[in-house]
């Protein structure tokens, strides 16, 4: 599943993604994956992001992911686009640190190196947006500056969250201004 999901993120456009290698075990110590949103997308030649549901899930997880996928797609992109009057911005769409390379400053690193390379671009883009999805990433833009723009509560809206062990209680949709 994560082949394929790499796979159609990576065609999805050229935005500038971030991998950190190993070189001594000659792997990938983590990534983060982003997409360039527009104001206009019909502006830009790009097929929309391949949906969530299109992936192999429990059925009874299937209604709340595509819920989730609506609200943050709705909230990370047309709100931002409206509220702002931004023109273009880098969403951090996918991070991903391997099992060998957790409790390392891994994910930190990635998204210190991301932020300097979107900012390189001197003035390409309004902001950066991501989604807070675990305690690590919540504080991981905390460090880095973002503003929490809002706070989805899955526990509250999807009791069957409460069942999960260690359930993240809360999506934080995050933007950093450039």
């Amino acid at each position: 599943m994560l082949k394929g999901l790499l796979k159609d993120s990576l065609a999805y456009d050229d935005s500038p993604c971030v991998v950190a290698w190993d070189t001594h075990r000659n792997k990938a110590a983590g990534f983060i994956l982003n997409h360039t949103f527009h104001v206009d997308q019909a502006l830009e030649n790009c097929r929309p992001p391949i949906p969530y549901s299109n992936y192999s899930w429990d059925k009874q997880w299937l209604q709340p992911i595509q819920d989730l996928e609506h609200y943050k797609h709705y909230l990370s992109m047309s709100s931002i686009f409206a509220d702002y009057r931004y023109k273009k911005i880098m969403k951090a769409q996918i991070g991903c640190t391997g099992p060998d390379y957790t409790n390392q400053k891994v994910m930190s690193r990635l998204y210190q190196k991301g932020v300097e390379q979107v900012q390189a671009c001197k003035g390409a883009y309004d902001a950066i947006v991501g989604e807070s999805t675990n305690k690590q990433t919540y504080r991981l833009f905390q460090k880095f500056d973002f503003e929490l723009l809002h706070e989805f509560d899955l526990v509250n809206r999807y009791p069957s969250f409460k069942n999960c062990e260690n359930p993240q209680i809360t999506v934080g949709i995050w933007m950093k201004r450039l």
